[in-house]
């Protein structure tokens, strides 16, 4: 325990909240998007969530460490305070996804979130500073060709039981062919290659085909393209971001059909192994009011 701590640069003796702005501080110091994607940064990057993961559940699991939260609310919320009606859960999209609807809550989408980024208000920081893991999903055949699914039902409709395989959903013979209709984008393997993590500046973005395609409202890309290049000149210096980053096949054997989650943060939208992956540990946001757009069936 006293090397997470250390690992965050704060004594055992601070509360939750410096905990969770050490965590912030360390978090954009080290991120990769920000460090040029060093190996070295990616690696701190990784040590500092941890660290933060494992302080996250102790006080969760034992509320005596907490100044703020009496015992119900402990067992009940998160550090992470996204506002009335929402939930925020990590954990394997085939354990979670299914087990946000047996307690009424629906996965957000890309447009839902980047809404929720400009709107929440009082709880604006902490929908900005995290990475979160979508609806929406990218299938992506042997080929190299990408479809950009919006509300994937292979997502909605995942299990334990679902094929998995190197952190992505197989697809069947057939099955990537078949992903037809409005709510699909198709590129091929030419045009995805041209777009992979390439950086945009604030005014190239808003024409971008994919970026407008996952916003599903050109004006509400507009807004959001403005915040997300505030914050990006802010913290980490830059003129251009909002990268796409597509799966690469790192190994002979993980060339197959199969579809992976989108992620998206102000700074980037991912389905790589990393952020986009299904069997990995995934940060979902659900929400159960009654005026949410994109519910489950």
């Amino acid at each position: 325990m006293e090397n997470c701590y250390k690992v965050l640069g704060i004594s055992e003796n601070v509360s939750q909240d410096e905990i969770k702005n050490a965590y912030r501080k360390m978090a954009l110091k080290y991120h990769p998007d920000k460090n040029g994607g060093s190996k070295l940064s990616e690696e701190k990057f990784k040590e500092i969530k941890d660290a933060y993961d494992t302080l996250n559940k102790l006080f969760l699991k034992n509320p005596s460490y907490s100044e703020q939260k009496t015992k119900e609310e402990s067992s009940e919320e998160s550090l992470i305070n996204l506002g009335k009606g929402y939930s925020f859960f990590e954990g394997h999209a085939d354990r979670e996804i299914p087990l946000s609807r047996i307690k009424g809550y629906n996965i957000l989408s890309t447009n839902r979130i980047m809404k929720n980024i400009l709107e929440r208000g009082d709880f604006y920081s902490d929908w900005l500073n995290h990475y979160f893991n979508t609806i929406d999903a990218a299938a992506y055949n042997m080929n190299g060709d990408v479809k950009i699914i919006l509300d994937s039902n292979h997502i909605k409709n995942i299990t334990p039981k679902s094929k998995l395989r190197f952190d992505a959903m197989v697809l069947d013979d057939g099955e990537f062919e078949n992903l037809t209709g409005k709510n699909i984008l198709y590129l091929s393997k030419e045009k995805k290659d041209k777009i992979h993590g390439k950086a945009y500046t604030q005014e190239s973005i808003k024409d971008s085909e994919v970026w407008n395609f996952l916003a599903r409202d050109n004006r509400l890309l507009l807004n959001y393209v403005d915040k997300s290049f505030s914050e990006i000149k802010k913290f980490y210096e830059r003129e251009n971001g909002m990268e796409i980053y597509f799966s690469i096949p790192k190994f002979k054997n993980d060339n197959f059909d199969k579809i992976k989650l989108l992620c998206i943060s102000p700074v980037s939208l991912r389905s790589q192994i990393q952020h986009g992956n299904i069997a990995g540990n995934c940060k979902f946001v659900g929400f159960n009011g009654k005026k949410l757009e994109n519910r489950f069936n």
